[in-house]
């Protein structure tokens, strides 16, 4: 008797702590949300123009655009730190379609960030952009991590949240074909 209770105890934990594909899980990733609601597309579209100071042409609104907040203060440093090596690599190879913004308390501290790393801050590009009055923070576009948002046609369809370990694949997949 005394076995069958420990064995049907370790059975009950082990099935707990094995994770099972559900019929709810579809395999995405965790950090992925896809945004339905048109007038919440809408919104976000417009305050991610506003942080572009609307460097979107009309005739690219049709285009799929993709939008990197990194909140430089916020961030975890290993987050931190993978984002702006990625952004310094990447500088000079943006496209039209591909948009940074650099979300920090003033142009010196952000810039003592990218020293910290040896990197410059890449203000003359084109594409990348500087939010020091709080406005994505101060409209929930990005809070403790970057956060990368995906649009078309005006509408914002998709956050992905980066986290520490998802933050390669994500920049991976926002630089992807630069």
């Amino acid at each position: 008797m005394k076995y069958i209770v420990i064995i049907s105890l370790l059975v009950i934990v082990f099935s707990c702590s094995h994770k099972t594909k559900n019929s709810f899980d579809n395999g995405d990733k965790k950090n992925e949300k896809l945004i339905t609601d048109t007038i919440q597309q809408k919104e976000l579209f417009a305050h991610l123009m506003k942080l572009t100071n609307n460097t979107v042409l009309p005739q690219e609104l049709q285009d799929s655009l993709a939008f990197l907040l990194l909140p430089v203060k916020a961030s975890c440093p290993a987050c931190r730190m993978k984002t702006i090596d990625s952004i310094d690599k990447h500088k000079n190879n943006l496209d039209d379609e591909h948009f940074v913004v650099i979300v920090g308390n003033g142009t010196k501290s952000i810039n003592g960030f990218f020293r910290k790393q040896d990197k410059e801050l890449p203000l003359t590009r084109k594409n990348i952009f500087v939010d020091t009055t709080n406005y994505s923070s101060t409209n929930d576009l990005t809070s403790s991590n970057p956060d990368i948002y995906y649009a078309s046609q005006g509408k914002v369809y998709m956050k992905v949240s980066c986290m520490p370990n998802t933050i390669k694949g994500d920049l991976r997949e926002f630089f992807k074909g630069l």
